[in-house]
Formats: C-alpha cells, structure tokens, sequence
C-alpha cells in the first residue's frame, strides 16, 4: 500500500483544525482573570508603571442601595521624582460598553449623598491595604471629595503629588446605566504633565 500523498495529508490537518475552530465556542465576554488588573485585596485592583501606581478600592461601591452617585477609593502614588498635578477632569469612569462618565459635581454630592460617613470608615481598610506596596510613601489626601461631616474642610480641584508620594481618597461617579453590582469598569487617570491616559480595569461584586 502506497503511503497517502503530502498533499492528502495537508489537506486532512487542514479540515481537522477547521473542524475543531467551528466547533469551539465564541468567547465574547473574557473572564475576569483575563480582564481585570492586578489585585491586592479581592477588592482592591491596581496598575503600576515607571510613573505612577493607581489602586482602586471597590468596597464602597458594593455598598451603593438606591443613590445616584456611588464611591470609588482611588490612590495615586507617584514613581517618579517630579511632581504631577491631578485635577477632577483627570478622572473618568468607563463601561464595558465604552460609555464615559466624569466625576459628580461637588455640589451633587454635598446636597444628595448621605453615606460619606460609613464610605470613610471603609477608607481605613483600603489605606491599611496599600501600606503593604507603598509602605515608605508618604501618604496625602486627595481632598476632591471630603466628607460631607467635616464642615471645616473644603474640597480642593487639583492636587500636586510630589515624587515618591502618594494621594489617598474617595471619587464619586453618577451610577453607570447598568448598574453596578457584577460590572465591570476602567477607571482611567491623566496628569496634567502627561499625555498619555492610565487605566485600572476593575469589578463591582
């Protein structure tokens, strides 16, 4: 018997992997492992490059029950040895479907939002959280958003982070269209010294 031609067998392997590619199901959404960013917590998710690290601490988002803003804890650490400059337009909130939405107001959330209190308790469990990356930086409040309790603070619209610093605080964003619980966000970041934008890819559970 004749061995089968190099053509033939070509052409067998070729129908096999065209079978098998059919019949593999389509992947349309990846999971989470594939999706999100690196986690320090299961509710802590950050990225890090030479310039800077951003965390995102979900707690408080998982807590949201019938309000039109919702908490994201956000720090920014800075790598380098200059000082960047972030200002509430530097921060938005993306979808999965790649709708955008900027920071509330700081009038929506003096006049709207009661839960300023307990979101601040649960900053304590995130800051305890990045003390084990950055436990030599030294830490800042952000000050965009400070709790509605504290009349002798005011808010600030930018914030300086000098080198090897880092700003700790809570960001509110309008609930997104789909809700929150299960989603899954990008919360996307530019300095003003800096073109490019940073983004930590994150999930409400």
């Amino acid at each position: 018997m004749l061995p089968p031609q190099p053509s033939r067998v070509l052409l067998a392997v070729l129908l096999v992997s065209l079978f098998a590619a059919c019949a593999a199901p389509a992947r349309s959404r990846p999971n989470d492992a594939d999706w999100t960013s690196s986690t320090l917590s299961p509710f802590v998710y950050y990225d890090e490059g030479e310039l800077m690290m951003i965390a995102v601490d979900t707690r408080a988002a998982t807590m949201a029950r019938g309000d039109r803003l919702f908490a994201l804890g956000v720090a920014v650490a800075n790598n380098d040895r200059k000082a960047l400059t972030v200002d509430r337009e530097s921060f938005a909130l993306e979808d999965e479907s790649g709708r955008r939405y900027p920071l509330a107001s700081y009038e929506e959330y003096r006049e709207g939002y009661k839960r300023s209190r307990s979101d601040a308790r649960l900053q304590d469990l995130f800051i305890e959280t990045l003390s084990t990356r950055r436990s030599i930086y030294r830490q800042r409040q952000l000050g965009f958003f400070p709790n509605t309790a504290s009349l002798n603070r005011l808010a600030v619209d930018e914030k300086e982070i000098a080198g090897r610093e880092m700003a700790i605080g809570l960001l509110y964003f309008p609930i997104p269209e789909g809700g929150l619980k299960g989603q899954r966000f990008g919360l996307l970041v530019k300095t003003r010294e800096h073109g490019e934008t940073f983004l930590v890819r994150f999930r409400v559970k």
